[in-house]
């Protein structure tokens, strides 16, 4: 696309410790805005208007991520992948929402991944600081190796439909 998305977009930090997925969801949506016809949602109204889909920890289960991702305003492609499938992709360099078992503490985390360079990739980390305090994470750009993100049997990608693309 000719972006350089770390200079034209603010990383998203993650309001609380359970909400990578508005942060990452969000980023996403203003990416998408820049080069395609499409609305970008804030944090705070993905929260507010998904709310009701998160457990009594604020987080989301895979079937909770995919109705975010189905929403008409989001429209976001979302399948999921071996490791080995994930590392071997190509062309990762317009924003996509990965969803991975986080290697440091563990559990279900969301990042966007953009600008791939050989077996790296960069990220939109909404985690940061980490492990910071609810209401103050930044969020931050870092690059990250492929392997990273494969601890667990399937990685989650999204990304733009291709009936958007057109």
């Amino acid at each position: 696309m000719g972006y350089d998305y770390t200079k034209k977009l603010k990383p998203h930090g993650q309001p609380d410790m359970n909400s990578c997925w508005a942060a990452s969801i969000s980023w996403w949506t203003k990416a998408m805005s820049l080069n395609f016809k499409r609305k970008s949602v804030e944090v705070g109204e993905m929260i507010g208007k998904f709310m009701h889909l998160c457990d009594s920890n604020g987080g989301m289960s895979i079937s909770s991520i995919r109705k975010v991702c189905e929403d008409a305003e989001i429209r976001i492609s979302l399948n999921y992948l071996s490791p080995d499938q994930f590392k071997s992709y190509e062309g990762l360099d317009s924003p996509m929402i990965v969803i991975f078992n986080y290697p440091v503490i563990g559990g279900t985390h969301m990042n966007v991944i953009f600008d791939q360079k050989g077996s790296t990739v960069q990220c939109m980390e909404p985690y940061h600081p980490f492990p910071g305090t609810d209401g103050t994470r930044t969020g931050k750009f870092i690059r990250r190796n492929l392997s990273f993100f494969c601890n667990s049997q399937q990685i989650g990608v999204g990304y733009l439909p291709l009936s958007d693309v057109a």
